[in-house]
């Protein structure tokens, strides 16, 4: 290896690990709230117009 791919090659990796440090704190500073979905009263509309009618889900037990 000759002085210039020394040199790139440390510049590199210190672009590589600036770059991880970088990315650490910023996922640190990352906030995010309580996951869910929001459900309002409203009707739903099919393609065709019609409302859709609601359904009751129901829980499969899985063996």
């Amino acid at each position: 290896m000759n002085t210039q791919a020394k040199i790139l090659f440390g510049t590199a990796l210190v672009f590589m690990v600036a770059l991880g440090v970088l990315l650490t704190r910023i996922q640190g500073f990352q906030r995010v709230g309580v996951p869910g979905v929001k459900l309002v009263e409203r009707p739903v509309y099919r393609d065709d117009g019609e409302i859709e009618e609601p359904t009751r889900w129901r829980c499969l037990k899985v063996f």
